[in-house]
């Protein structure tokens, strides 16, 4: 995704807006958009990188779920998805068959139903698709990845250019 073209469109959008103004407004306008395309490059970029915590955020419920991230490259920007492999989901949040604990759950019926066809879908025990989703909840939180807005992928500051 090249960020200059959304640059322009914002330049032609403030020049459309002061089209019927004077000529001093146009020049104003002008030098303004000139000088204000690297901090709206900044905010293209800040919106893009909140949209990829936000989507990374909501796919990390399901074990295994992929990743979205931003890499700049000079002015454009490139959306990278990070898709873990079976055996590295297994052995990241795996059932050793070691349990050590019992816990009975109470939780409505859609729920049960949901979840049954979730650990359905992965080809897991519900025992492990829950144990997964624990220890992926667990390890993010320990992590701190569970903070709002916070992406370790996610780069903010100002960039002189």
């Amino acid at each position: 995704m090249d960020l200059d073209h959304h640059v322009r469109q914002w330049g032609d959008q403030l020049a459309a807006v002061t089209a019927l103004a004077d000529d001093r407004t146009r020049d104003i306008t002008a030098a303004l958009t000139g000088a204000g395309a690297a901090a709206a490059r900044l905010v293209l970029l800040e919106a893009l990188s909140e949209a990829a915590g936000e989507v990374t955020e909501a796919l990390l419920d399901a074990p295994g779920s992929p990743t979205v991230s931003l890499r700049l490259d000079g002015s454009r920007v490139f959306l990278d998805v990070s898709v873990a492999t079976p055996a590295e989901a297994a052995a990241v949040a795996g059932d050793d068959g070691d349990a050590s604990a019992r816990v009975t759950v109470r939780m409505p019926e859609r729920i049960k139903t949901d979840l049954d066809h979730a650990a359905d879908r992965d080809g897991v025990s519900v025992n492990t698709w829950i144990v997964r989703a624990l220890t992926g909840a667990l390890s993010r939180t320990a992590s701190g990845a569970s903070a709002p807005r916070h992406n370790p992928h996610r780069i903010t500051g100002w960039i002189n250019g």
